[in-house]
């Protein structure tokens, strides 16, 4: 029996060159399915929402294993840089057996979902509400003030201005973060804005 080689990695390890920009997304379709078999087959459940019968779609797997966003994920997936059972995806949705089917990004194997990590950050001004900043600048970012034990790869929820005070939540828990900030899930949100002098009704409406 021929010596399995592979690297193995900590979750959300997924090699070199990859970008984490990019947020959480998902879908509601039935689609393909990958048996952990070895090959692909097609469905044709009606089942909703991004899990069926202990199958979930491979870009959510991905992002809770904290290898990068749902979006990010689906990217990398197009990009050819994922296998599942040795067989390289290309299309999506591609639905797998967790704990089954063996998942690879760029020859290292992602072990599986990890820690869910939440944190409330008191965001200074001066600072980017984004994982990093543009090729090139050097602006603090709210990651920049986070060193979590974990090790884990956290992503805001949603944005507050560059020079804007006040909490934002950084986590790795996709699902969350995509119920919070997809419009259709319809979840409000409220700022209080603290302003210098006094706001006239005429400023009011132009904000």
């Amino acid at each position: 029996m021929p010596k399995n080689t592979e690297n193995r990695a900590r979750p959300g390890k997924p090699g070199a060159g990859e970008d984490r920009r990019g947020s959480p997304s998902g879908g509601r379709d039935a689609r393909p399915t990958l048996d952990s078999g070895r090959d692909a087959r097609s469905t044709t459940t009606g089942a909703k929402g991004d899990s069926r019968e202990g199958l979930v779609r491979l870009q959510r797997f991905l992002a809770d294993a904290g290898v990068a966003s749902r979006r990010h994920s689906e990217l990398l997936i197009r990009e050819g840089r994922v296998k599942v059972n040795g067989q390289r995806v290309h299309e999506l949705p591609i639905f797998i057996t967790p704990g089954e089917d063996r998942i690879q990004i760029d020859g290292t194997v992602i072990e599986g979902p990890e820690r869910l990590v939440y944190i409330m950050l008191n965001k200074p001004s001066k600072t980017l509400t984004t994982v990093e900043d543009e090729p090139g600048a050097a602006r603090r970012t709210v990651l920049d003030l986070v060193d979590h034990p974990s090790g884990v790869r956290l992503y805001p929820v949603g944005r507050l201005d560059y020079d804007t005070r006040g909490m934002v939540l950084l986590t790795n828990d996709g699902t969350l973060a995509n119920q919070l900030t997809h419009p259709r899930y319809g979840v409000e949100k409220t700022y209080h804005a603290v302003v210098k002098g006094y706001l006239a009704e005429e400023a009011l409406e132009q904000l």
